[in-house]
């Protein structure tokens, strides 16, 4: 059977400082079947301990008004103090290997963020796939450039949420960086998969 399925950028990469607290830009899901979440999100400073984030997607019943908002579900991630690892070299689009002589790389099979200097829409996660000697491969090819100086932050995450129920008419995503009032600032990205018919 087909499905009827679109994905779109719910919100780009944003900073959120620590002891802040937002929410995502509103979706309404009031013709989907089901809706899930792509939340992406790393530190955006690499030499701040931080205990946690809580990222808590809210749901409401009600087409408008800010007072039926229920908590879908919630997690804390985003723990530990970045490696510190900074471009030696520029990565061009679609590079999978990534040139840093510090070698600071903590392990594969991991998120990375890279922190784009120049502005945060070009931010990127990367999965690695191999650690060598003053590089480290990813799975994928990069989608943008980046310059030298440019950090990556080894504390990441890429997380799908589903949201399933025709009686849901919007979701948003609330980032708790007051969860640690002593940590670091963060970025997070939002992305959404609307099935609206099977």
């Amino acid at each position: 059977m087909a499905h009827d399925n679109a994905g779109s950028i719910v919100q780009d990469w944003t900073s959120v400082n620590d002891t802040v607290i937002v929410h995502s830009t509103e979706i309404d899901t009031s013709g989907d079947y089901e809706t899930d979440l792509q939340i992406q999100a790393g530190l955006g400073s690499l030499s701040d301990p931080h205990t946690g984030t809580r990222f808590i997607v809210q749901i409401s019943s009600l087409a408008s008004g800010d007072e039926d908002w229920a908590e879908h579900s919630s997690f804390v991630d985003l723990i530990g103090t970045s490696a510190d690892i900074t471009l030696t070299t520029a990565a061009l689009a679609a590079a999978t290997n990534i040139i840093d002589t510090d070698d600071n790389v903590p392990s594969t099979g991991s998120w990375m963020l890279i922190l784009d200097g120049d502005t945060n829409d070009d931010n990127e996660m990367v999965f690695v796939t191999k650690i060598n000697v003053g590089s480290f491969d990813i799975l994928d090819g990069l989608t943008n450039g980046h310059e030298i100086g440019d950090e990556v932050s080894s504390i990441a995450f890429s997380r799908n949420i589903k949201i399933r129920g025709t009686n849901i008419l919007r979701a948003r995503l609330v980032v708790d960086n007051n969860y640690d009032a002593g940590g670091a600032q963060i970025q997070f990205k939002l992305a959404k998969t609307i099935t609206t018919s099977l």
